[in-house]
């Protein structure tokens, strides 16, 4: 059963006051068919991570969209997050399937029951990812940011010295 919130109607940019995806990458309408839909099945630490790994944009090229959050904890701190930023929640991952159509579900429980149950009882044509191979997924990130931050500083550096000429 999906949470009170199902799906989250908080305020979008925009104004109609539904919910919205969490649109990654640097495409455009034409590119739609390249960009994955996924949701995320557990909104603990790995959710949050996730999310604000996206929301960086510190993957510029990284095209997912987060339609849905699906937690049993209705205080679970990434479906709270995820209603601050207008994507839909759900008690229920089984109702987030049949309500939001995707091609990717991140499972972030780090339980194997979890990942095995959405293994069995996913559709058809929806890959899983789960907790383990979406460590990948942060590894990317915390390199990529580590490589800006190296590179600001690095400019930072340069400005320095030439503003001393």
């Amino acid at each position: 059963m999906a949470d009170d919130t199902k799906p989250s109607r908080g305020k979008t940019p925009g104004g109609n006051g539904g919910a919205q995806p969490l649109q990654y990458g640097a495409y455009g309408p034409q590119d739609e068919a390249r960009v994955f839909k996924a949701g995320i099945v557990g909104a603990g630490p790995g959710c949050i991570a996730i999310l604000e790994m996206l929301q960086s944009r510190v993957l510029a090229d990284f095209w997912m969209d987060i339609l849905a959050v699906s937690d049993i904890n209705p205080e679970a701190p990434g479906l709270k997050l995820a209603r601050s930023m207008g994507i839909a929640t759900y008690s229920d991952w089984r109702e987030m399937l049949a309500d939001q159509p995707m091609d990717m579900l991140l499972e972030l429980t780090g339980s194997n029951k979890v990942r095995a149950q959405l293994q069995q009882q996913k559709p058809d044509g929806v890959e899983l990812i789960d907790h383990i191979s979406a460590r990948l997924l942060w590894d990317m990130y915390a390199t990529a940011k580590e490589r800006i931050r190296a590179e600001t500083e690095a400019q930072q550096r340069i400005d320095a010295e030439r503003n001393k000429i």
